[in-house]
């Protein structure tokens, strides 16, 4: 497996476990597109998704929390963060901080 491949499990295995707390659930890997290129849906609430993209040019992962847009039609999402995650120097301690970060982000743009 190479580095990029082994980061990205690493990665998408403590996104998981840390964002859990947060109400997040476990959804189904899959792959979508949208203007900005490939990404990676990894976790979801009612009105809110967890996504994993990478930055080709700066090789990195980039992770992306969004939420529905209210008042918008089904399937309309906006960024409310986004961490990044370098895998040649960040590790899973670097994850939970993240996390950590995306889950302040989210209970302050979307309250319960």
């Amino acid at each position: 497996m190479d580095t990029v491949t082994e980061a990205y499990r690493t990665l998408v295995d403590a996104i998981r476990e840390s964002l859990s707390d947060c109400g997040f659930e476990a959804t189904t890997e899959h792959h979508h597109s949208m203007g900005t290129g490939a990404k990676y849906l990894l976790l979801t609430t009612e009105d809110r998704a967890v996504c994993l993209k990478w930055d080709a040019t700066h090789k990195r992962f980039v992770v992306e929390c969004c939420s529905r847009r209210q008042g918008s039609p089904v399937g309309v999402w906006e960024v409310v963060c986004e961490e990044r995650f370098d895998p040649e120097t960040d590790d899973v301690e670097d994850v939970r901080l993240m996390a950590g970060r995306i889950c302040a982000s989210v209970r302050e743009h979307v309250p319960d």
